[in-house]
């Protein structure tokens, strides 16, 4: 199957959502749609991976649900002291005040990371994970520095950066260890997709 139309579908999003959220007059009604965008991007992740069996399905419930957990738990019981905690529009289904949408967005991340390292010419799993954490702090290094302009979340400290980083390298071992063999055309689109979008963000908000 191409991926040459969906890829035409996230490029059109990411164009006029860039200017819509720079956009006085327009940026309500492009927030109001935020939920949609995560979800896209998981349906042509989905759509477009060609092989599903047991490693796939163990990784996918890992990347999704791991940093959901987490994050509820540190909402929940304040550890890290931080300040920080999603606005309330962002989502109503939540737990403990984290939107449950945001088990998609981290497999977005997560995934598209790990399937990215993955094609490396490098033997090493530890290697491999370190690379796609990378990825995956370069990417929220970026949504951290515009979403509090967004309205998704009040702004968090760079110790709660540092936890998901550590929570990214844990999935992204998961990956390798767990031999995950993927072939998905649309996760190089994704990320980079997502890493210009958010590029954009930082230089115009």
């Amino acid at each position: 199957m191409t991926y040459v139309p969906a890829v035409i579908v996230l490029m059109l999003i990411y164009m006029t959502s860039l200017v819509g959220l720079t956009n006085d007059t327009q940026f309500s009604w492009y927030l109001g749609y935020s939920n949609l965008f995560i979800i896209l991007h998981t349906l042509f992740l989905l759509l477009y991976h060609k092989t599903w069996n047991k490693p796939m399905l163990i990784f996918s419930a890992i990347a999704m649900f791991l940093p959901l957990i987490i994050d509820c738990a540190v909402l929940c019981t304040d550890l890290l002291g931080t300040q920080f905690a999603y606005r309330e529009h962002f989502s109503t289904l939540n737990c403990c005040g984290v939107p449950l949408i945001m088990g998609l967005y981290w497999f977005n991340w997560n995934y598209s990371s790990a399937y990215l390292s993955s094609k490396l010419p490098i033997n090493n799993n530890l290697l491999l994970s370190l690379t796609g954490a990378l990825m995956i702090l370069i990417g929220i290094t970026l949504v951290h520095l515009v979403i509090p302009h967004l309205g998704f979340w009040e702004e968090t400290s760079w110790v709660y950066l540092a936890l998901w980083t550590v929570i990214g390298f844990m999935v992204q071992y998961s990956y390798h260890a767990l031999e995950v063999k993927a072939e998905n055309s649309m996760a190089l689109y994704v990320y980079g997709g997502m890493l210009i979008f958010f590029s954009g963000l930082v230089m115009f908000l």
